[in-house]
């Protein structure tokens, strides 16, 4: 048995989120969900073969603000004015239960991802640069991209895998690839079919890049389990459908399942495969007798008899003839003038 190779997974969440949202707008396929562990687990494993095993994935976002620290931290702060504060307080109290549920969801949405196999989670920091017009704050996320190059740099040199995977079209990441493929590790840049375009910067860096679509990871066919030790392929059951429908005596379609009681009502019919009907197409079965097993002589060349007699007899009834004159042909057939007649003297 060949030897697995290690894959060491990076995922900037922020950044690789945005590629989901573009890709789904682009198919119009809603197949992921965001808020459940497992599906995100099973997004990341499925960019593997079947020579590769996961070593570990590193997944890097930032627990949200908890909503008393963002009061807070906004309203101690002095580049602002008093305008924007107040507007910020009109903003908070009227969202303090969505802010307070937005905290406490991601929070634990988080730890719970922290707990899956092979997942380890790396929280930068978010810091707060100002106010939108409506009053709520302006978000960013800092040390992310510091966080990804400093573990790509860890696993290159102490050689602990093989390969390098990153989710992300950062091109901050660059310097990270080009010590690990320095390093002699494989650089693998993954993303979604259709989602943003990479960047050439790291095509550059990066020694292969691989595409997969949502809808073919997320469906039953392609439930491939990886895990540290093994490599399972997804068991696919191929059912052959033998079914074919046939014609009885009545003139119903029975199924093949009873092929004795199809012999018995027909044993005309033979051991060949008899195919169900198209529609629209006109076909000529014939028919069996109920009481004798021999079938009936098709009836078509009756119907063309009847059809020419029936002809020929609209044609030796004579139409009874009608003063009335056509349309088309009445100047032809109107009366002409009387000529004048002068008088004789």
């Amino acid at each position: 048995m060949e030897k697995l190779e290690k894959v060491a997974i990076f995922v900037d969440w922020e950044n690789f989120k945005q590629d989901i949202y573009f890709s789904q707008k682009q198919t119009g396929n809603r197949v992921f969900n965001f808020n459940d562990p497992k599906s995100l687990v099973k997004l990341f494993s499925s960019f593997l073969m079947e020579t590769e095993k996961i070593y570990r994935i590193f997944f890097y976002t930032s627990y949200p603000f908890e909503h008393t620290d963002l009061y807070k931290t906004i309203t101690e702060r002095k580049n602002l004015s008093k305008t924007q504060v107040d507007k910020f307080k009109e903003y908070y109290y009227e969202n303090q239960k969505d802010l307070a549920n937005f905290y406490t969801e991601n929070k634990k949405f988080l730890d719970v991802l922290a707990c899956e196999d092979f997942m380890a989670v790396r929280a930068g920091e978010l810091k707060i640069t100002g106010l939108h017009m409506d009053g709520s704050p302006v978000i960013v996320q800092k040390q992310v991209d510091m966080l990804i190059g400093l573990d790509i740099a860890h696993v290159s040199y102490n050689q602990f895998v093989d390969k390098v995977m990153i989710f992300s079209k950062d091109t901050d990441i660059k310097p990270a690839l080009k010590t690990a493929r320095i390093n002699g590790i494989q650089t693998i840049v993954a993303c979604l079919e259709n989602g943003y375009k990479i960047p050439d910067e790291l095509r550059k860096h990066s020694d292969n890049i691989r595409k997969r679509t949502l809808k073919e990871i997320f469906t039953p066919q392609n439930d491939i389990v990886k895990n540290n030790n093994n490599y399972s392929s997804p068991l696919i059951c191929v059912v052959e459908n033998d079914k074919t429908d046939i014609q009885n005596k009545n003139g119903n379609y029975n199924n093949n399942n009873n092929n004795n009681n199809v012999k018995k009502q027909n044993p005309n019919l033979n051991n060949n495969k008899v195919f169900k009907k198209p529609k629209n197409h006109k076909t000529n079965f014939k028919k069996t007798d109920k009481n004798i097993n021999k079938p009936v002589l098709d009836k078509t060349a009756e119907v063309k008899t009847n059809i020419k007699t029936v002809m020929n007899d609209e044609k030796n009834t004579e139409t009874p003839k009608t003063n009335k004159i056509p349309r088309k042909n009445f100047k032809k057939y109107r009366p002409k003038k009387p000529a004048k007649v002068e008088p004789t003297e």
